[in-house]
C-alpha cells in the first residue's frame, strides 16, 4: 500500500487498479471489499 498518487509510477504486467474506500490497513478495515477485489483479479486473469 502506498499514497494515492503512487500508482502513476508503477506498471506491472498484470496490474489492476481497484478503488477502495479504506485507510492504512485495507485487509482489516473492509475484508469484504478486499475479497471482491481479489476475486475480480482472479476472474480477469483466468486463474
Amino acid at each position: 500500500m502506498a499514497g494515492p498518487e503512487n500508482y502513476k509510477g508503477v506498471d506491472f504486467p498484470n496490474m489492476m487498479l481497484y478503488k477502495s474506500n479504506v485507510g492504512h490497513i485495507p485487509f482489516m478495515e473492509d475484508k469484504d471489499d478486499l475479497e471482491k477485489a481479489i476475486l475480480l483479479y482472479i476472474k480477469k486473469h483466468h486463474f
